[in-house]
């Protein structure tokens, strides 16, 4: 993770000590082949997502730029046995431990974990192994029945070069490019999130936002509509990532369309 922010600052330092100008702006689309969060052998149709892009133009025709997107992969089913899986852990014990050693924290506890039929009261008497003995029997009883939608999310943030191709009187840019990226990729699971709170004051490292950091490359090509005389422009771009996780490269499309002002 270290070398590609080098690689970033190296890359963006040498564009501006070359610059004629910058391009900035915000721009939105949709990607699609994401893989399933919750079922890595299915594609997604479609995510939206947005984002903002800058660009520092360099020996007239050669870019040095950037960007950060935000996508929304969807809601998916949370299960008992995503419950059991990611939070019955040495962390989630002495989070629980720690927490609720405080009763004014009872309430908490019997709004997210009463619904499942286990009340602070018996978290007292059994303790967290009582806990979650409860829960592996609930899991066996309710085996994948959801228990929640979960949203996922992802962030990414991408460093590029782009050379661009002018056609006569310079108003149409057709461009090509490749770069590097790191994505981010979390979800909202609400029935925890309250308790995982850094308010708390607990030293547990446990929290209920799971975070996976991806590394990956990416393709793209478009077209830039800018008249000479006016300092914004329109683009239209089909980028193709590509991210590295442990066992698998995933691949997939993002076609967006933005605006860039330029100074």
């Amino acid at each position: 993770m270290r070398n590609i922010f080098v690689f970033a600052l190296i890359i963006l330092g040498f564009g501006l000590l070359s610059a004629d100008a910058i391009d900035l702006g915000p721009h939105g689309g949709m990607s699609f082949g994401y893989k399933n969060p919750t079922n890595p052998d299915e594609k997604l149709e479609l995510a939206p997502s947005v984002g903002f892009h800058f660009n520092i133009r360099a020996a007239k025709v050669l870019d040095f730029g950037g960007y950060f997107t935000y996508t929304h992969l969807g809601k998916y089913p949370f299960t008992m046995k995503d419950f059991i899986e990611r939070y019955m852990g040495t962390d989630m014990e002495n989070y629980f431990n720690d927490f609720f050693k405080d009763q004014s924290n009872a309430s908490q506890f019997n709004q997210y974990m009463g619904k499942y039929g286990f009340s602070y009261e018996q978290f007292q008497q059994q303790g967290f192994d009582g806990f979650k003995k409860y829960m592996e029997d609930r899991m066996a009883e309710m085996g994948n029945d959801t228990l929640m939608m979960v949203n996922y999310h992802e962030i990414g943030i991408g460093i590029d070069v782009r050379k661009r191709f002018p056609l006569p009187g310079g108003v149409v840019q057709p461009f090509i490019g490749a770069g590097g990226n790191v994505h981010f990729q979390t979800s909202d699971d609400q029935m925890l999130s309250v308790l995982a709170q850094t308010q708390t004051g607990t030293s547990s490292s446990f929290s209920a936002f799971k975070l996976n950091t991806v590394p990956g490359m990416h393709v793209f090509g478009g077209i830039i509509i800018k008249p000479p005389a006016v300092p914004l422009g329109f683009n239209v771009e089909y980028r193709q990532n590509f991210q590295f996780k442990r066992d698998t490269t995933n691949a997939y499309g993002n076609l967006t369309g933005g605006l860039s002002l330029t100074f």
